[in-house]
């Protein structure tokens, strides 16, 4: 009879749990607002290719991203210069507005990434939904220093961050980051 009458508590007392479990879910659930995407959040909306052999321009430079191999900066020279894959189409969240992003993958199948504010070539493929790795273009202006194009930045620093090189842009240095209100040259060829 003992042997009956634990089982019969144990019962009750995962029963009541459960109950208490699914009661909390439910206060959890319909008590929450609904509110738009917090600022910085990546969607990925398609995983994969998405178009292939991009050049990536300063504004109307001639002058194009090249990839000068796994962990060190990306530099600009004279056009062709390397040829980037767009993957991982995403959708990035700043401050209530909706951006699309990419992840650029060079032909050796390394990835474009912010490395501390220097933009560098990471081993591997892209990794869908990291912040340092998705880039986006803020607005685009038809005329502007080094225009037209877009002001460009990732997803780690957001709007407030561009893509920038030296204001008398030349071939050889490297591709940074900056805060958007430098006056370095910014506008990017980027889809």
């Amino acid at each position: 009879m003992l042997k009956r009458r634990i089982r019969t508590l144990a019962v009750t007392g995962v029963a009541g749990v459960t109950i208490v479990a699914a009661g909390l879910l439910t206060l959890s659930t319909t008590s929450a607002p609904a509110a738009s995407p917090a600022q910085g959040v990546l969607h990925v909306v398609h995983r994969g290719l998405v178009k292939d052999c991009v050049e990536i321009e300063l504004g109307n430079t001639g002058l194009q991203i090249w990839d000068n191999g796994v962990g060190r900066p990306v530099t600009l020279e004279p056009g062709p210069a390397s040829c980037w894959n767009l993957v991982n189409l995403t959708y990035v969240f700043f401050g209530g507005k909706r951006y699309t992003g990419y992840q650029y993958q060079d032909l050796r199948g390394d990835c474009l990434w912010d490395y501390a504010g220097t933009i560098t070539t990471a081993a591997g493929r892209c990794q869908a939904g990291k912040n340092y790795q998705t880039f986006f273009g803020i607005n685009y202006y038809h005329s502007g220093h080094n225009g037209p194009g877009w002001t460009f930045t990732d997803a780690y620093w957001g709007p407030t961050w561009y893509m920038a090189y030296d204001y008398d842009a030349h071939a050889g240095e490297d591709v940074t980051m900056v805060p958007s209100d430098y006056t370095d040259s910014h506008l990017w060829n980027f889809p």
